[in-house]
């Protein structure tokens, strides 16, 4: 009973790693200037195809941000138009590839200031995922099934004590 407790443990850590692994922990940032017109933004091999992004500014004016994406020949993946980061500063994008890096332009001539930019995406190794997720699965049908054969083996011992205790008295 107690090995089918902790295997069933470590398949539930397993369950919380995979979620943590997955996860958009990874981050390219910049700042772009308004007079450089131009910010890139590099991506670690293997980003995920579906990105989140964050712009902020203290322009009051309308920015007329785009994010491009492009892989690692120069292929365009897609972008993101933001008119007003106040409004629709944050969301994400799903790419049909996996991006290799990303220009950030803006058409905004009014900004004196600068637009800070974020972009976080998870980078994961298809194989170690998959490894992951079966050992998990795994794992947690043998914690189960152990439990169950933990706990039957101890009603049966409990019973026939039960019944051996009672078979003594009379």
């Amino acid at each position: 009973m107690v090995f089918g407790l902790i295997i069933t443990i470590i398949s539930f850590f397993l369950s919380f790693y995979t979620s943590f692994y997955t996860s958009p922990r990874f981050k390219a940032s910049g700042v772009l200037d308004i007079h450089k017109e131009t910010l890139r933004l590099e991506f670690e091999e293997g980003a995920s195809k579906k990105v989140y992004y964050s712009i902020s500014s203290d322009c009051s004016a309308k920015l007329g941000v785009k994010i491009l994406f492009y892989d690692k020949s120069g292929e365009y993946l897609g972008e993101v138009y933001i008119e007003d980061p106040k409004r629709d500063g944050k969301g994400y994008l799903v790419l049909n590839k996996s991006p290799n890096y990303a220009m950030v332009k803006t058409n905004c001539r009014s900004c004196t200031n600068e637009i800070a930019v974020n972009v976080y995406y998870s980078v994961v190794d298809q194989e170690l995922l998959s490894t992951i997720s079966i050992s998990s699965m795994l794992l947690s049908i043998i914690g189960a099934v152990s439990l169950i054969i933990g706990v039957s083996v101890f009603l049966v011992e409990k019973t026939i004590e039960q019944e051996n205790a009672v078979s003594n008295v009379h």
